[in-house]
């Protein structure tokens, strides 16, 4: 598959999870009136598993190996990268709050500003473990 036809695909299913998030997010933000990292934290998590799901088998073709252990190794990929994402949102939100206007959807606003630089690192990582890793080569 064409790499443009790749990217096109993953940034539907993407689009689609990154919905799923920030829907749990919004949720989990103004009606359970959690911080911005344990939403981002929980929403995220739930959107993960739906991206993987469907780019592995819509995007990506498996190569070498388990896509049941792959997924588990996304998901240590996913759980520093939320982490890391998670604090970055926090800041842009904490700077967010200065401004009057936005304050009521800063953390939202904060989500939006992170996902480009999420889905560039989540295609590039999920390419490189489904097409690339061969765990073959390391008995799995």
């Amino acid at each position: 598959m064409k790499e443009i036809k790749k990217i096109s695909i993953f940034i539907i299913i993407s689009g689609i999870g990154w919905l799923i998030d920030l829907v749990i997010f919004f949720i989990c933000i103004h009606f359970l009136d959690l911080q911005v990292m344990i939403s981002n934290v929980i929403s995220a998590n739930v959107a993960v598993i739906f991206v993987f799901s469907y780019s592995t088998r819509y995007t990506f073709q498996n190569v070498g190996g388990k896509s049941s252990l792959k997924l588990v190794m996304y998901i240590f990929y996913q759980v520093f990268s939320i982490f890391l994402f998670s604090i970055i949102m926090q800041f842009i939100s904490s700077i967010l709050a200065h401004f009057p206007a936005i304050y009521n959807i800063r953390q939202v606003l904060a989500k939006i500003i992170v996902t480009p630089l999420t889905l560039l690192t989540n295609f590039i990582v999920m390419k490189y473990l489904i097409e690339k890793f061969n765990l073959k080569k390391f008995g799995g």
